[in-house]
């Protein structure tokens, strides 16, 4: 049985639960590269349940916060 928040998170352990968190503090926060970073996380399935439309979307408000990483992903 899988785990799930609010947030779409799955139960992957302790340090990438950790790492997640952190991205979505920053995200909140307006942090582009944690903005990017979560982006990532979420069209790779990577701790996260897999969501590439949330992850494009992601992708794009961190392109706007002007994270050139994610200018490079999202083009």
């Amino acid at each position: 049985m899988e785990n799930r928040n609010s947030n779409n998170l799955n139960s992957t352990g302790n340090d990438r639960q950790a790492e997640i968190d952190a991205y979505l503090k920053g995200h909140k926060e307006g942090d582009a590269a944690a903005t990017r970073h979560l982006a990532v996380a979420y069209i790779n399935g990577d701790g996260v349940v897999q969501d590439t439309e949330r992850g494009e979307k992601l992708l794009k408000e961190a392109s706007k916060r002007g994270d050139v990483r994610a200018e490079a992903l999202y083009a």
